[in-house]
């Protein structure tokens, strides 16, 4: 074969079985008169020296990490059950579903900056879902600090592996349209059982008075986050954009195909309500801008508005005092 478009094998040296085509080996690409996508980082790699070649392979891992989206979905989401693991599972179905989100029309089309932002997110997932699990190797030395470093990265995979298992136990309950069940998931790995998320500040302010002293002072208290049982949606930003890119997928999937059992209904957005059910907006405050206080325009149109005021309702009467409350009036009447 005579090699071309810079590649570095022949067109039918591979053959994609899920796309059922062929297609070159050293790029994995089926598009046949197309040139090769990593001659240029081939070309780099050729004229460096060993130095650079980390570099090199760098960039080529980083522009196949940005391909994972770009693959034509599957026709359907198998079950869980036909994938020899959870990685597998969750990374079919995350190709599967965005691209049924990013081909939504009406109210639910997504627009431009939440498609790129939830893709950047779910391109990160998709690249730990591709990582095959790998041992580590043993400590370079037998000191406690390495030992414990050690320990610590064996931790960190089993934690890492252990999540990425919530989330398709996530996804295969929203597959079963369990969307109430895929939700308690959700809070489980997002909330989970850590007391405080977030450092808390508190303080007290005392006075001392009398003999002379006119002296204040300030204590105050940090209650630090709780790092025992924080996860890694807790940890790491990189995990809480992708975890909320595929709740989103999540939330599109419902709209979709929602359950026929109320009971089983997760939280859906509110659909976008209709212009005669929304009233007419109130445009200005019980406060207007010049200082006067005055009823507020157009917070109930209908005919039942001029019954309540017939009662003696008011909601906001008109007043003459100059402070800043004075405009909200008392219901009268009742």
């Amino acid at each position: 074969g005579v090699l071309v478009g810079g590649h570095r094998s022949v067109w039918g040296s591979f053959f994609d079985a899920e796309r059922k085509c062929w297609g070159y080996a050293c790029c994995r690409s089926s598009a046949k008169a197309e040139a090769c996508p990593l001659h240029k980082v081939q070309e780099v790699a050729a004229d460096s020296s060993e130095d650079e070649d980390p570099a090199a392979a760098k960039a080529e891992r980083l522009w196949k990490a940005g391909k994972h989206l770009d693959h034509p979905p599957p026709a359907t989401v198998e079950p869980r059950s036909s994938f020899p693991t959870s990685e597998e599972y969750l990374y079919q179905f995350v190709l599967y579903w965005f691209h049924s989100w990013e081909k939504s029309d009406g109210p639910e089309k997504p627009d431009a900056k939440a498609l790129q932002h939830n893709r950047e997110a779910l391109l990160v997932l998709m690249e730990q879902l591709q990582q095959k699990d790998q041992k580590l190797p043993e400590p370079a030395s037998r000191s406690r600090v390495d030992r414990q470093r050690h320990r610590d990265a064996v931790s960190a995979q089993v934690a890492q592996k252990a999540f990425l298992s919530s989330l398709a136990d996530f996804c295969e309950l929203a597959s079963d349209r369990e969307y109430a069940k895929a939700n308690d998931v959700y809070i489980g790995f997002t909330i989970g059982k850590a007391t405080w998320h977030s450092h808390l500040d508190l303080g007290e302010q005392r006075a001392h008075w009398g003999g002379g002293c006119s002296l204040r002072t300030m204590q105050k208290q940090t209650i630090q986050k709780d790092h025992a049982n924080a996860s890694l949606f807790d940890s790491d930003p990189a995990v809480q954009r992708y975890v909320h890119a595929l709740k989103r997928i999540v939330t599109h999937m419902q709209g979709v195909q929602p359950s026929a059992d109320p009971s089983k209904q997760g939280h859906v957005p509110a659909p976008i309500p209709d212009p005669s059910e929304t009233g007419v907006p109130m445009m200005r405050d019980i406060r207007a801008s010049d200082g006067t206080c005055r009823e507020p325009e157009g917070v109930c149109p209908d005919e039942a508005y001029q019954v309540s005021r017939d009662r003696g309702l008011a909601f906001g009467s008109e007043s003459g005092k100059a402070h800043p409350f004075a405009g909200i009036g008392n219901a009268r009447g009742v």
